[in-house]
This record gives C-alpha cells, structure tokens and sequence, in this order.
C-alpha cells in the first residue's frame, strides 16, 4: 500500500520500524528501540508501507492523490538574469 493511502494516526512499519502518521507527509517513530524516540521522518506520498488501517475512503484518496503530470511541467519559465530585463 502507499503512504498517501493511510490516515492520520494509522500505525504502519517501514524498513522493520514501526511509525504513526502524523501528517499528509510526515510520521513519528514508536517504540523502545534507540532510534525510536517519537522523532518525526518525512515521507514520499507513494512509499510502500506495511499497515492494517486505518485507510482513506476513496473520495479522500482522489483529494491528496499526487498529480499524473511530472513535477517539470509544473515549471513556469526562468526569470532573467540579474541585470536584464524582459522587456527590450
């Protein structure tokens, strides 16, 4: 499953280590370990995680669903260089 697919608050383990999603993007370590110490960690939306719920309804999927279109074509044009103006 993917990280984008749990709710807030679901438990769910990566790489053996167990963590609860905080937020859209981000997760706090649970455990006694010594890395796990409630310290948050960032996540990608489409991480593959281990978890039993609780997940999104579909409607919730399809509104924090990433965009189909790569992030470049989200790129407006470079602004001049220091100095130039646009207009000539």
């Amino acid at each position: 499953m993917k990280f984008y697919q749990l709710a807030v608050g679901a438990r769910f383990k990566f790489r053996g280590r167990e963590f609860e999603k905080s937020a859209r993007g981000f997760a706090k370590g649970i455990g006694d370990g010594p890395k796990d110490h409630g310290f948050g960690a960032g996540f990608m939306y489409e991480t593959e995680v281990e978890s039993d719920g609780p997940f999104l309804t579909e409607a919730e999927i399809g509104l924090w669903r990433p965009s189909p279109r790569p992030w470049y074509e989200n790129l407006s044009p470079a602004p001049p260089p220091r100095g130039q103006s646009r207009l000539r």
